[in-house]
């Protein structure tokens, strides 16, 4: 008797919620753009005359100040991790700043009290191959920003940071040790955030 009782109490329940109609005047979110296939994003070159496309959806995005600023933007792939980064010899790196760079040659430079330079790092089978000014002479080797698009803002460490859809080109030599190897034809297209002392 008692097991019909809960059984009727429970269906009672049940008819008694289906019957009410709840009113939701909330409006519905707007999707949140983020690249959710590897098409989206990519890091595309001919490595000694060999092409290479990388894509993934494992982003990495770092920022930082050290007497200049720098973004960073790359993919952090068992063996095959790369990145690529602009520096600035000023505090923060805003929309602005980016947006100003674009269609501008930005030479390859090693060093931090440089104006404004490019870096790349290319891991391969464990080794990390870097882009240094004494292996890169410019124009002929160079980072370009061609367009600067806003993503979307986060909060980091309680700043508000824009985040933007950056496209590139490159051209630019990478060694590990005595091993040179050449990029060439290169283009991106990645995440890069502001940098605010």
């Amino acid at each position: 008797m008692r097991n019909h009782l809960y059984a009727i109490a429970a269906i009672s329940f049940f008819l008694l919620l289906s019957s009410c109609k709840k009113e939701n005047n909330t409006p519905t979110p707007a999707p949140v753009t983020t690249p959710a296939t590897t098409n989206d994003l990519y890091i595309k070159f001919d490595l000694d005359g060999v092409p290479k496309n990388i894509t993934s959806t494992n982003v990495s995005i770092t920022t930082g100040l050290a007497g200049s600023s720098f973004t960073s933007a790359g993919f952090f792939i068992f063996n095959n991790s790369i990145d690529i980064s602009f520096n600035l010899l000023q505090d923060s790196i805003l929309q602005a700043d980016l947006q100003a760079l674009v269609n501008q040659q930005i030479p390859i430079v090693d060093c931090l009290g440089c104006p404004l330079n490019a870096g790349l790092r290319y891991e391969i089978n464990g080794d990390a191959f870097n882009a240094s000014d004494l292996d890169n002479t410019f124009p002929a080797n160079y980072f370009k920003i061609t367009s600067v698009t806003y993503y979307r803002t986060v909060v980091k460490f309680g700043k508000s940071l824009k985040q933007f859809y950056v496209k590139g080109e490159f051209n630019a030599n990478v060694t590990y040790g005595p091993d040179t190897k050449h990029l060439t034809n290169g283009t991106f297209r990645m995440i890069f955030e502001e940098a605010k002392g």
